[in-house]
């Protein structure tokens, strides 16, 4: 116990009950105009934040492990809690699909074909988030370097230059009717924001009056969304 994080166990409980309302709200992706859409709409914008909040959590408790041990070693746990498991889990949905429920046919068995349906989740859509945090490992040594104290205005840096014109420029925009050029923006994938801000987050304490700040606008953007 002495090795826990408490706030880190609640977030990561937190995120667990946010994907299961989400997986359970698959009426939202079709209107109907009930309030049961109405209702189902309110829990798909409030619990929306599911990923990115792994995302954070891992990038809180991954993006420093060079305090800890090499990046071998980095690597090897990962395939031990995530790898070996995402290629167990990823086999036994396939023969439970084809085999046992019979709910999907695979006529060709090559392995170009069956690595085409593992990599676009045929098998299961939610597992496309295997390969998101696989990514995320794959990017960690990268952003590792970053993770000292000399280096914190540039990873603010990432991450504010990123909101500004990968999320809230672009938005803006739309309300004009103006169609954003995309290449006007940091090229860095928008799932690595997650883990560095959640790295950030982690090791600084934000002010009561930027958090309250933050508040309203987290608020706006669920309106908003």
């Amino acid at each position: 116990m002495k090795k826990r994080i408490l706030y880190i166990d609640i977030l990561n409980i937190i995120a667990i009950l946010a994907v299961i309302i989400l997986h359970h709200n698959g009426i939202v992706h079709g209107y109907t105009k009930t309030s049961a859409w109405y209702t189902s709409l309110i829990f798909e914008c409030v619990f929306y934040f599911a990923v990115p909040l792994f995302l954070m959590i891992s990038g809180a408790m991954l993006m420093p492990y060079r305090e800890k041990y090499d990046t071998k070693t980095f690597f090897k746990k990962r395939a031990l809690k995530v790898l070996i498991p995402a290629i167990f889990w990823i086999a036994f949905m396939i023969i439970w699909r084809v085999f046992i429920v019979k709910t999907m046919t695979i006529d060709d068995w090559s392995p170009k074909n069956v690595l085409n349906i593992v990599f676009a989740s045929k098998e299961e859509a939610t597992y496309y988030y295997l390969f998101l945090i696989m990514g995320a490992y794959l990017t960690m040594p990268v952003l590792s370097r970053l993770a000292k104290p000399e280096y914190r205005k540039t990873l603010w840096y990432l991450v504010v230059v990123f909101f500004i014109f990968n999320a809230l420029v672009p938005n803006l925009l739309k309300f004009g009717g103006v169609i954003y050029n995309t290449d006007l923006g940091l090229m860095m994938g928008t799932w690595s924001m997650y883990v560095v801000l959640g790295y950030l987050l982690s090791t600084q304490e934000i002010p009561k009056k930027y958090r309250i700040i933050l508040y309203i606008l987290g608020i706006l953007a669920i309106v908003y969304r």
